[in-house]
């Protein structure tokens, strides 16, 4: 019935293409609409033209939606809700990932676009740090795609000196720009990429690290793990190298004596010494027979 119900839905998507307005085209509001449609996958379904009503960014006739939806965040939820993936795009596999997206959603719609600070900036930095996503670990979400668009401007503005201490947001809007199309010079555009210059001291416009600090720490991390390890053995303590086995112990055998022998057997049983060795006392005497 679901399979039925979702290809239904899918069909009156494809006979009932839709008209989403914004301000304008070459708006924040209408670069971000264009790049999302297309990221979406739906262009095919929702085309974007200027001519939202006077007040309003964006609004679209959603007839399968209960009708007329405004507002950015309402109408870019709507054109997520159509793709085939809406589940990556809005992280709701799980109730948490859908809310951390929502959260990020909310900062990037309401903080950032009010003007975004230098504090803001720097927190963003240390977000992204182990993150190539906003709200995400394994794809990019709305989150990113209106994050991107808020932050594009007053990024740029920074100038390529701050952009040297923002290289995690700098990797991240290059990332966006290029899976979305917003780097293309008709929407929002490339972001200038600064590439870091190596000198004796360290990174240029970076303050050097205290290589004195670095050294002390490695020095107590293998300190540490010698001490857990036992640390290298004296020569007493050290176990001995045990030998090779000869071919006879490997296969069972005795190993031979290597005592000189002194005497030998005849062939008629008799025992005599070896020359320059004592003759073997035989059996049943003290001398010779």
């Amino acid at each position: 019935v679901a399979a039925v119900a979702g290809a239904h839905t899918r069909a009156t998507h494809a006979m009932a293409p839709l008209t989403l307005t914004v301000d304008a085209l070459t708006s924040v509001v209408g670069k971000t609409m264009t790049i999302l449609i297309k990221h979406a996958g739906v262009a095919d379904e929702i085309a974007v033209a200027a001519g939202a009503p006077e007040g309003g960014a964006c609004s679209i006739d959603a007839p399968d939606a209960g009708g007329v939806l405004d507002g950015l965040v309402t109408v870019a939820k709507y054109v997520c809700s159509r793709s085939p993936r809406a589940a990556v795009l809005m992280n709701s596999k799980t109730p948490e990932g859908e809310a951390f997206v929502t959260e990020w959603i909310n900062r990037a719609t309401t903080e950032y676009a009010a003007g975004v600070t230098h504090e803001a900036f720097d927190a963003l930095n240390e977000h992204l740090l182990p993150r190539s996503f906003i709200a995400s670990d394994a794809a990019l979400s709305l989150a990113d795609v209106l994050a991107y668009a808020s932050l594009h401007a007053p990024f740029i503005a920074l100038g390529a000196e701050r952009h040297k201490a923002l290289v995690n947001v700098m990797r991240w809007m290059d990332h966006v720009g290029a899976v979305t199309g917003g780097d293309a010079s008709g929407c929002f555009g490339p972001v200038p990429i600064v590439h870091q210059t190596f000198t004796a001291h360290g990174v240029e416009g970076l303050p050097m690290p205290d290589l004195r600090e670095i050294k002390e720490r490695y020095d107590a991390e293998a300190a540490a793990r010698k001490k857990e390890g036992g640390g290298k053995e004296g020569k007493e303590g050290k176990p001995k190298k045990e030998g090779k086995l000869s071919k006879d112990e490997r296969r069972g055998i005795a190993p031979k004596s290597k005592e000189k022998k002194t005497t030998m057997t005849m062939s008629d049983g008799r025992v005599i010494a070896r020359p320059g060795g004592a003759k073997k006392p035989e059996e049943g005497g003290e001398g010779g027979g």
